[in-house]
């Protein structure tokens, strides 16, 4: 059981980090032409398609962008996982007794 919650808190720290690097280089208004910032956009769209307009992008200053729904995205996979792991251990310990 310990390997499939390794197993999730990878998977969720890999979503979490490419939702993260996402709001950050939408946030600084990222060009969107770099080979980088196309990789992060494109394996993280299919992530946020779940959520897909929900939440409104704000302009903040004109400049830059916060996309709420990727941080909305970031908090339902973190919670989901949390409860994943949650029942594993559950299962897990269950099996012991």
């Amino acid at each position: 059981m310990r390997i499939l919650i390794y197993i999730i808190n990878f998977i969720l720290g890999v979503i979490q980090f490419l939702l993260g690097i996402r709001i950050v280089l939408q946030l600084f208004n990222a060009n969107e032409e770099a080979p980088f910032v196309q990789w992060i956009f494109e394996n993280s769209a299919p992530l946020l398609e779940p959520f897909a307009n929900i939440f409104p992008v704000i302009q903040l200053d004109g400049r830059f962008e916060l996309d709420l729904t990727a941080l909305f995205a970031i908090f339902i996979y973190s919670i989901a996982g949390y409860f994943l792991m949650q029942i594993i251990g559950m299962i897990g310990g269950g099996r012991r007794r």
